[in-house]
């Protein structure tokens, strides 16, 4: 689906599953994974993502930041605004991560350290 932001969820204890959340919040299943690694490379690929090294550590600290904040903004505000809100602002950053502009930054960022 263009412009659905994909992510993985620890469901049970050994079980990650990938999917994304719809307008209204709501959880929209694509996979089961008994391995976290394989969930990773599903969203990895779901949204179109081949990064590797330095741009994969930086997307998926992007990624894992606004996953946070996503949850905090359903547990603490749970209206149906905010969390479409949230939802917006992971696309927004998620397109901007995986632009060659962004990556290309983020390496010189790298070569200057």
């Amino acid at each position: 689906m263009k412009n659905t932001c994909w992510v993985y969820i620890k469901t049970e204890s050994k079980l990650w599953t990938v999917g994304f959340y719809d307008p209204t919040g709501k959880f929209q299943t694509d996979s089961d994974h008994h391995n976290r690694e394989k969930a990773r490379e599903r969203v990895n690929y779901l949204n179109g993502g081949k990064a590797k090294g330095l741009e994969e550590k930086v997307v998926n600290g992007i990624f894992g930041m606004l996953k946070k904040v996503f949850y905090d903004a359903n547990v603490l505000a749970p209206d149906p605004q905010t969390k479409l809100t949230t939802m917006l602002l992971f696309e927004v950053v998620q397109n901007m991560a995986q632009q060659d502009a962004s990556i290309k930054l983020m390496q010189s960022i790298e070569k200057t350290k």
